[in-house]
């Protein structure tokens, strides 16, 4: 018995004094941080069991997830739904006017695209609507939003006659800041006559500092010449595009570009768009621009005839006042 233990007290102080009979661990924390990209450590929970050394495969190379993340020959990348569903996040669910999500969903041979609304609770919840029911129906509403040739020219008009005016009251503001330069100029030539009828330093350092003064006021008024009064393009060309829009905003929808889609629901209406299924959209809550035309569009007019406080005048017929 005591041969035995000396042995051992003799084997365990040659360990202790050479490292390759000391015990290790399996995997210092240098090894596990410094594992090839295609190996990975498990551990299993509830099971008892060790932690296993395995090989990794991530899971975006995987076939059926490979889509997503990574160009896969046999497996097309993911579109952009938003391409593909160009009013989602724009109309609402007329039960719960919850925004109304989209998908493709798979039939026998196809996929088809739907929009549904997700609300738990919802009456119409998981309940499919066909991409070319809803948007079909949105087109026909932007053709309606395309008021009268009548009213549409008389609005133009009106803008015109704004440009005008805007155009003559800069002619007028130029006009104005050419006899203030050439006033300027003259005080400047005064001043430097001054300067040299006299030789008494600080009347010519005051002359100086005022000379200075209106240099620096020409320069200003130079510049604002150079800008007031010429817009930089002709009316046509400023607001061409903006009267193809309010003109008939459908033509820009049917644009293929996302962003033109984009910018007409932006443009074009206040607020998002409720729609119930197998109803159509709810009244919309149409932009400024587009809620004057509507508003004009379809009524009739004529000459205002209010009653002041001045004499009434014999106008129109019979005695109102002149406002």
């Amino acid at each position: 018995m005591g041969m035995t233990a000396g042995i051992g007290l003799a084997y365990s102080a040659h360990a202790a004094q050479h490292r390759t009979k000391q015990a290790r661990a399996l995997m210092t924390p240098d090894e596990v941080l410094n594992l090839p990209e295609d190996e990975q450590i498990l551990f299993i929970s509830g099971l008892g069991l060790a932690p296993v050394r395995a090989n990794k495969r991530p899971y975006f190379t995987r076939h059926e997830m490979a889509a997503g993340y990574l160009p896969n020959a046999r497996t097309p990348n993911r579109k952009n739904l938003n391409a593909d569903f160009p009013l989602r996040g724009a109309v609402v669910c007329g039960h719960c006017d919850t925004p109304l999500t989209a998908c493709w969903s798979k039939g026998r041979l196809d996929y088809h695209p739907y929009y549904l609304c997700r609300k738990r609770g919802c009456e119409c919840y998981g309940k499919s609507i066909r991409r070319s029911v809803i948007e079909g129906d949105f087109e026909r509403l932007l053709q309606t939003m395309q008021p009268s040739v009548t009213l549409f020219t008389a609005a133009r008009a009106m803008f015109k006659d704004l440009w005008d005016h805007r155009l003559a009251t800069g002619a007028e503001r130029t006009k104005a800041l050419k006899a203030e330069l050439v006033k300027v100029n003259s005080q400047v030539e005064q001043f430097l006559d001054r300067i040299a009828e006299t030789t008494v330093p600080s009347v010519i350092a005051a002359y100086e500092t005022r000379i200075k003064s209106l240099e620096d006021r020409k320069i200003m008024l130079t510049e604002k010449i150079a800008t007031t009064g010429r817009p930089v393009r002709s009316f046509d060309e400023t607001l061409r595009t903006a009267f193809d829009f309010l003109a008939s905003p459908w033509k820009l929808w049917v644009s293929d570009r996302l962003e033109d889609k984009r910018t007409v629901l932006k443009l074009a209406f206040a607020d998002r768009l409720a729609y119930v299924r197998n109803e159509g959209f709810r009244t919309p809550s149409f932009s400024l621009p587009f809620k004057a035309l509507g508003n004009f569009e379809g009524q009739e007019f004529e000459m205002a005839r209010p009653a002041g406080i001045e004499p009434a005048t014999p106008a129109f017929g019979g005695q109102y006042s002149i406002h």
